[in-house]
């Protein structure tokens, strides 16, 4: 098995087409791991350093691929592209080559990152290949949350109740369409309630989530509802679809009329339509809100690996 390096934005562009078809083979890849998520996050919200984009051929074939990148001054740390607003990180690859290729990715880290002083990777699901071939002197240990419901789930009564009395109060209409001006404005007006800012609150981050919603539309992956009372867009609900599976990864509604959980509304909306589009699961990502696990929600933990300067040295 052959390892390439891409270090340039410009070769990362290039590579588009043959990495989508290798996100495309790989059964647990999620979005996060697409060119469709990452190469938006290079261009909007990486902070610069050095890009470190391994591919891995077998005959020729790409077989795996590991997107890292190296920052820092003076002391370097090597991390996963994507890092801090994705949910799930990891290598991508064939189901046959995973493992030889997490032993060569272990290998490469070891020759090629010996002058990093951390090596951080984090938010690896279960299963990742990384977390099965790691050893010491790798410290593994827990990162994010992410509560997970088998769909059909369960739907709370108090949803149930208002939706109803929403019914009564105004003419409801659901929608799908590309709602992301009023899913900027309703999350902000959320947020603030709570004084704070949510995560749209930097103009690159807006650019990162315009350029990446239009790419999932055209990869027939968005889905965006928006609830309207009065002709009035009251609540919208940013998910995601791909291998049967739905990611719920952001929302917002008007506080106007939270005392009929447009929220709530929404989001059962988009747990049915999932349904009806063959989800097996609606993943509400990280944070563990005690209202997703009213729908049922069960939890999915995350894990980091980490190797540092320190640790190395006791190896030694």
């Amino acid at each position: 098995m052959d390892i390439r390096e891409l270090a340039s934005l410009a070769e990362l562009e290039s590579f588009e087409p043959e990495w989508r078809r290798l996100w495309t083979r790989d059964p647990r890849a999620t979005l996060f791991q697409s060119p469709d998520w990452l190469l938006p996050w290079t261009r909007h919200l990486w902070g610069g350093g050095r890009l470190r984009v391994l591919t891995l051929r077998s005959q020729g074939r790409l077989c795996a691929l590991a997107p890292f990148f190296e920052w820092g001054i003076g002391a370097r740390c090597l991390s996963f592209l994507g890092s801090g607003i994705s949910d799930y990180l990891d290598i991508l690859a064939e189901p046959d080559c995973a493992q030889p290729a997490a032993r060569l990715i272990f290998e490469w880290l070891a020759s090629e990152c010996a002058h990093c002083q951390t090596i951080d990777l984090q938010e690896l699901p279960p299963g990742s290949p990384l977390l099965a071939g790691a050893g010491p002197p790798w410290q593994e240990e827990a990162s994010g949350v992410c509560p997970v419901v088998t769909l059909p789930g369960t739907v709370p009564p108090d949803v149930r109740r208002a939706e109803r009395k929403l019914a009564r109060e105004a003419s409801v209409a659901f929608r799908q369409a590309v709602l992301l001006d009023e899913l900027f404005h309703l999350h902000r007006a959320r947020w603030r309630e709570r004084h704070d800012e949510g995560v749209l609150a930097t103009a690159s981050l807006e650019a990162f989530h315009r350029e990446s919603a239009g790419r999932f539309l055209a990869a027939g992956m968005l889905r965006i509802f928006g609830l309207f009372a009065n002709g009035q867009c009251i609540a919208v609900q940013y998910n995601f679809s791909a291998k049967r599976r739905t990611f719920a990864y952001l929302s917002g509604f008007d506080p106007a009329w939270s005392r009929y959980s447009p929220g709530a509304v929404l989001l059962k909306y988009s747990m049915e339509r999932a349904i009806q589009e063959g989800s097996l699961e609606f993943d509400f990502l990280r944070r563990p809100e005690p209202f997703k696990y009213l729908w049922g929600a069960r939890d999915r933990a995350n894990r980091r690996l980490m190797l540092t300067h320190s640790i190395r040295a006791e190896v030694a």
